[in-house]
């Protein structure tokens, strides 16, 4: 878990640092959910005694699964309904963690709406009126699209790496959480 330990120094750095590319937010979500998420399920895997071929296959089903997953979450606190979700939207912009839509938008959108959106950033406190700003500017400029169709990319991945392993109750159930985490409707 060392990798983890060091993907959540980085997380605090760059909280307080510019913003993060696409590649090294990847880097950043690899060395954290992606790695937590695979181990997690290498732990359970490897106390059934299975053949080292599948562990490999499960171990890059964990690790794509687990960056989907970290996706779902920053999508969820942008666009999630707070009475379903139990948490705050934007909690992540919040405390300056610019997640992928974020990322994506800053990196894509149209220099007025960039230099709107970094005025409300700057701001310590964000209204209720700034913060469906925020929403609707990510939603129009297609970021929270973007990051929904790389959720389903590393679902599609995950599903890749264990659709030959022979069927089973255990085999079903590691197919269907791609669908799950993959599903915003």
């Amino acid at each position: 878990y060392q990798s983890v330990t060091v993907g959540q120094f980085y997380d605090l750095q760059s909280s307080s640092s510019s913003v993060l590319s696409e590649k090294e937010y990847f880097n950043l979500v690899n060395l954290t959910t992606g790695v937590f998420i695979k181990n997690s399920l290498l732990i359970g895997a490897s106390l059934s005694k299975i053949p080292k071929s599948t562990l490999k296959k499960l171990s890059i089903y964990g690790h794509y699964l687990g960056i989907a997953y970290q996706l779902r979450d920053d999508i969820i606190d942008i666009i999630g309904d707070e009475r379903f979700t139990g948490k705050t939207n934007l909690i992540d912009i919040q405390n300056n963690r610019l997640r992928l839509p974020v990322i994506f938008f800053l990196s894509n959108g149209s220099e007025n709406d960039k230099n709107y959106f970094k005025k409300i950033l700057k701001k310590k406190v964000k209204s209720e009126q700034d913060k469906s700003e925020m929403i609707k500017i990510l939603i129009e400029s297609s970021a929270i699209a973007y990051s929904i169709e790389k959720t389903k990319i590393l679902c599609d991945k995950a599903k890749k790496q264990i659709s030959n392993l022979t069927e089973s109750a255990a085999k079903k159930e590691l197919m269907e959480l791609p669908d799950i985490l993959s599903n915003f409707e």
